[in-house]
């Protein structure tokens, strides 16, 4: 990496006045990518400048709202090569990051914490939303970090100097890398949390992306987490208290196999009642935070009518779908099928739960879709309405080519070793523990005091896995591919399509 910094100075003297524009064409994808990940629309997206500069190399100017970057900053990312946008998507999300905090007028990247009317606390968060952000909008920064600072430094001549409105190079490194391990273990947390949830541990899961929230404001991170508290409401008791299955779901199955309730006020105690009406009221306000955020996220406005309905205000949620004119908004804005039909699909079920016949050619509609759950879901629920027998679509059975039960690491993960414990949610005693092990890493939950679940992820690349044409009914979507569980395995793949192979894996295992 030294090497490359001082080819650094050779490079700054190629730049030319008419490379600008194809420099600010490329910052401007990038933000693009790093706005649509993070998803607050809220604040309108700023502008980008590319300016000589040689004092800040990157700034937000709230009088204008516009991104301010140095020529030299692009030249600085040159010399990462192939990682040369995910070295720019950082500077630029730390800009965009101040965009967001509302008593930050103007900043500079170089002068950081000792520019006019800075807060260092305003700077520090800034580096963890930008590498977060960067993160989720598929930028591997992270492990860059300290070099990006270093080669900011070189270009601006500030290396080995101490300067008056500036920190040294040895400051911002060492800041650095605090918060690459903060960043780090947000990212761990996050990817943690989308296993849970297509294990189906939802109250573990929601544990997990609140901690990310604490840090993190970001739009998906409040629609999963609002997803977990409803997945959590729906599997409060031993018996299946909703007949019907509702678009936010992955496996419905196994909840529908549970002993049929009566649906009445003895199928869960009066505690399970309360602790179902909490859940599903703060799922709703998540799901309403998203939506605010985004007028085009057109999942949480779905995810947010299926709260409504399974919290008995079926008619509030007709209310708002007619208020909004969802679907007729989701035509507009040129929603993919699947998603017009999800809003079609939730509409139905409010009219299901308030007893209106509109539900039956919604339902029947949506019979020959196109998109395997929705095909799924409304052949389901109109059997239901209709007081027939619900055929239940079976997953695929398991085809993993490896073996799954081969020891990591010496990790025995029904008998993990743990070392310090971590309250996530003090008010249900849940806690982690996580293990750095060479080719693994093994997270262990406990919820008082007891062993709940562990599960170890290994890193593997170059595993062509057997995808089926249900793969996608049966997954979960992230940011990275498809998680695929099989349970008869406890096993799971992350899967990416485009390259037909498994990222890594993860065995579980859940204490009794």
């Amino acid at each position: 990496m030294t090497i490359l910094f001082r080819l650094l100075l050779f490079a700054l003297i190629a730049v030319k006045v008419q490379a600008q524009p194809r420099l600010k064409a490329t910052a401007e994808t990038v933000l693009e990518n790093l706005y649509q990940a993070n998803g607050n629309k809220i604040y309108p997206k700023p502008a980008i400048e590319i300016v000589s500069d040689e004092r800040h190399a990157a700034q937000f100017i709230r009088r204008s709202n516009t991104i301010r970057i140095g020529v030299k900053v692009f030249e600085v990312c040159r010399v990462f090569g192939k990682d040369s946008l995910a070295a720019l998507a950082f500077i630029i999300g730390h800009e965009l990051a101040h965009s967001f905090q509302l008593n930050t007028r103007q900043t500079s990247f170089l002068a950081y914490d000792q520019e006019d009317g800075a807060d260092a606390n305003a700077e520090k968060d800034a580096d963890i939303q930008g590498l977060f952000n960067a993160w989720l909008a598929g930028y591997n920064t992270a492990d860059l970090l300290p070099y990006i600072i270093e080669g900011v430094y070189v270009a601006y001549d500030l290396k080995g100097k101490t300067l008056s409105g500036y920190p040294t190079l040895e400051e911002r490194k060492r800041t650095a890398k605090d918060l690459r391990l903060i960043v780090t273990e947000l990212i761990r947390m996050y990817e943690t949390g989308n296993y849970l949830t297509a294990i189906g541990q939802h109250d573990l899961a929601a544990a997990c992306f609140q901690y990310v929230e604490n840090r993190y404001k970001g739009r998906e991170v409040y629609n999963n987490l609002g997803v977990n508290l409803v997945l959590q409401a729906m599997h409060l008791s031993e018996k299946n208290v909703d007949p019907y299955v509702f678009p936010l779901e992955l496996d419905c199955n196994t909840r529908l196999k549970k002993p049929k309730a009566d649906r009445g006020p003895g199928d869960l105690t009066p505690e399970q009642w309360q602790q179902r009406g909490e859940l599903l009221a703060k799922a709703a306000g998540h799901f309403a935070h998203a939506a605010k955020m985004d007028y085009q996220y057109l999942t949480a406005e779905i995810n947010y009518l299926c709260a409504l309905v399974l919290n008995a205000k079926a008619g509030e949620a007709i209310e708002y779908c007619e208020r909004r004119e969802l679907v007729k908004k989701a035509g507009l804005l040129n929603a993919p099928a699947a998603g017009q039909e999800k809003i079609k699909l939730a509409l139905g079920l409010a009219y299901a739960y308030s007893n209106r016949t509109e539900a039956i050619p919604l339902f029947d509609g949506l019979k020959n879709s196109t998109d395997a759950f929705v095909q799924y879901a409304a052949t389901l629920n109109a059997n239901v309405l209709a007081g027939r027998q619900a055929q239940l679509r079976e997953a695929p059975p398991c085809q993993i080519n490896f073996d799954t039960d081969a020891v990591v690491d010496d990790v025995k993960i029904h008998r993990p070793l743990t070392a310090a414990w971590t309250i996530l949610d003090n008010a249900a005693q849940i806690e982690i523990s996580t293990v750095l092990n060479k080719a693994s890493e093994l997270v262990v939950f406990r919820t008082g005091g007891q062993n709940r679940l562990s599960l170890q992820r290994m890193r593997r690349t170059g595993v062509a896995p057997v995808l089926s044409a249900a793969t996608h009914l049966h997954a979960l979507a992230t940011n990275r591919g498809y998680i695929r569980v099989y349970p008869e395995k406890r096993a799971a793949l992350l899967i990416n399509e485009a390259q037909n192979q498994a990222v890594e894996w993860v065995k579980y295992y859940e204490f009794r």
